[in-house]
């Protein structure tokens, strides 16, 4: 006997995800898409979680999302606006992950760098004074700003990358820009 449709889609899916009405639309209409055809064996609401990752990757740009302010380590006069990549990713595993964001909400993409996918990446780090921190003394006393505080978590330029998704936070930071030598090429400058 052919299996009968699932019926409606279940209220609990369609919830707001917090990421922008606009966001919100397309993933109702693409799972409403999906809902008429799929069947119980298909287990749909495995297939509306997927299909939700999967728009959330492909539609970052689009993403409104509520931003925090950070201080960064190396210009701490003025808080960042940025958000972490666990709101992006729905994974915990991405809470020290930070990228910025612009005045309407959305990812801030370096728009004159490469084809304007990129983005720049920054860890929460937590402060810890060595040897340059007479460096950053004197740095802040002329410039006026605020002297870190050890023990305090301040955002670190970690990169540049196109790739805001990835398996674990240790590979969005492998995809980053690599300079010559290997290493992470920093584009952000926090004093400009």
């Amino acid at each position: 006997t052919p299996e009968k449709p699932l019926g409606p889609i279940p209220p609990d899916l369609l919830v707001a995800s917090a990421l922008g009405a606009r966001f919100d639309e397309v993933y109702k209409h693409v799972l409403g898409r999906a809902w008429d055809v799929l069947k119980t064996a298909h287990e749909p609401e495995e297939v509306a979680k997927r299909l939700m990752e999967a728009l959330r990757e492909a539609l970052v740009g689009c993403l409104v999302l509520q931003p925090e302010k950070k201080r960064h380590q190396e210009a701490s006069k003025f808080a960042l606006t940025v958000v972490g990549l666990d709101k992006i990713n729905n994974d915990q595993n991405f809470n020290e992950l930070y990228v910025r964001l612009g005045d309407d909400g959305r990812v801030l993409f370096a728009k004159d760098y490469e084809d304007g996918t990129y983005a720049d990446l920054f860890e929460l780090r937590e402060y810890k004074p060595s040897r340059v921190h007479s460096n950053q003394q004197k740095r802040a006393a002329e410039s006026g700003e605020a002297e870190l505080q050890t023990g305090r978590k301040y955002l670190f330029s970690v990169g540049r990358t196109n790739k805001l998704h990835g398996e674990s936070p240790s590979a969005v930071i492998n995809s980053c820009v690599r300079s010559e030598d290997g290493n992470p090429k920093v584009f952000f400058d926090p004093r400009t």
